[in-house]
């Protein structure tokens, strides 16, 4: 089983043959040669995205729904790994054409998936009101959080010593940090570095007037 998209491959009609393994992400790394040095040098930069095949079997009638639903990005889950979702995109075509001359109902889905694991827990809004509340993040990589501030006026929210300022604020102001983007057209509220979640113990407090903090938390692992 898989689910696609919020769709259950069950639902479709669709016999899974194979899942793909359970496997962690591999830094992205280049060797240098330096004269004069034996060996090289290796420099790190990231994470690869990985190509996870599923191997499926059709016992619908209708192939063209299948060709509609397994296309483009969204989100993928896989039966064998249920608390998780990885960000992907269907990298192939599903041969329709063969599906609906030959009858032939069994094919691969290959999902390019990025690098990271997303807890599907990570999605749950947590709400904090009172300064001083710690967070755990239970990931192995720190957290890109989605952050709604509730209040008014001169803000500074802290996490883990780490601070972001908000001016004049006026109801709410959301902060994306995995693209790195303030919604409302309040972007000129926001300043300081974008927050994120350390692995285990995050203390979040501030100083000013806030009513709430609503946080999508996106814990991940590699």
């Amino acid at each position: 089983m898989f689910i696609w998209n919020n769709i259950n491959s069950d639902d479709m009609d669709l016999i899974t043959e194979k899942l793909p393994q359970i496997s962690i992400s591999i830094p992205k790394s280049e060797e240098i040669e330096v004269d004069g040095m034996d060996g090289h040098l290796t420099e790190l930069g990231g994470y690869e995205s990985d190509t996870k095949e599923v191997d499926a079997h059709y016992v619908g009638d209708d192939p063209y729904k299948i060709c509609n639903w397994l296309k483009g990005s969204g989100e993928v889950i896989f039966g064998n790994d249920v608390n998780f979702y990885y960000k992907a995109r269907i990298n192939n075509k599903i041969p329709l054409e063969q599906l609906v001359a030959n009858k032939l109902y069994y094919f691969p889905i290959m999902f390019r998936c990025q690098p990271f694991k997303y807890f599907i827990s990570g999605k749950k809004t947590l709400t904090v009101t009172t300064s001083g509340t710690i967070l755990n993040n239970f990931g192995n990589y720190k957290a890109l959080p989605i952050i709604r501030v509730y209040g008014s006026g001169n803000i500074t929210v802290t996490i883990n010593g780490r601070a972001f300022y908000i001016s004049n604020l006026s109801g709410s102001i959301t902060i994306l940090s995995e693209i790195k983007e303030v919604t409302e057209d309040k972007g000129d509220l926001m300043d300081g570095d974008f927050p994120y979640f350390d692995i285990g113990k995050n203390i979040i407090t501030w100083v000013g007037n806030i009513a709430k903090i609503e946080i999508i938390p996106n814990w991940r692992c590699l």
